[in-house]
């Protein structure tokens, strides 16, 4: 498995065919039936593939779920010190996108797709006129970082190693 981080994109690439396993499976082989054991075996393949995908899947929506939260609110203790008169997202919180009009967490999305002998899910946010998701994750001159999709991906590595040794 690789997993890819780039900017408020991560990527994870499961390569499937590569290493297919028979151990444990058994065959009947007679030579008058060659294309059942054809048949056996590309099913079984395909069984590989769909369980490979599966993973895929429920990793790219663990990672989402942590990413796609909504950041802690400033409190109104907060608010008072601060002189604000509308709650904003805690730029202190640790995990969730920042929300202020919530285009941002609705920007982040997740795909997987078969790509040749490879499942590759993402988890992406910006894009739709959203041009700021790379300024939240990494910040600015003038606005500090409040990464929200790095945060998700180490928030989650232990799960997704678990689900990937299954």
């Amino acid at each position: 498995m690789e997993i890819q981080y780039r900017g408020t994109q991560v990527v994870i690439v499961l390569q499937s065919h590569n290493k297919m396993s028979l151990k444990g499976k058994s065959f009947a082989v007679d030579t008058g039936k060659l294309d059942n054991l054809i048949r056996n075996i590309v099913a079984e393949e395909k069984k590989i593939d769909e369980k490979t995908f599966a993973k895929v899947k429920k990793i790219t929506d663990l990672i989402w779920r942590v990413a796609h939260q909504k950041r802690a609110m400033i409190t109104k203790q907060m608010m008072k010190e601060q002189g604000r008169t509308k709650r904003v997202s805690d730029p202190d919180a640790t995990l969730g996108v920042p929300v202020d009009t919530g285009r941002l967490q609705a920007s982040v999305r997740q795909v997987v797709y078969r790509q040749g002998k490879s499942i590759i899910g993402t988890i992406t946010a910006g894009g739709d006129g959203i041009t700021y998701a790379t300024a939240m994750e990494f910040g600015t001159s003038k606005v500090r970082a409040r990464p929200f999709m790095r945060p998700a991906l180490n928030e989650t590595k232990g799960a997704v190693k678990t689900i990937l040794e299954k």
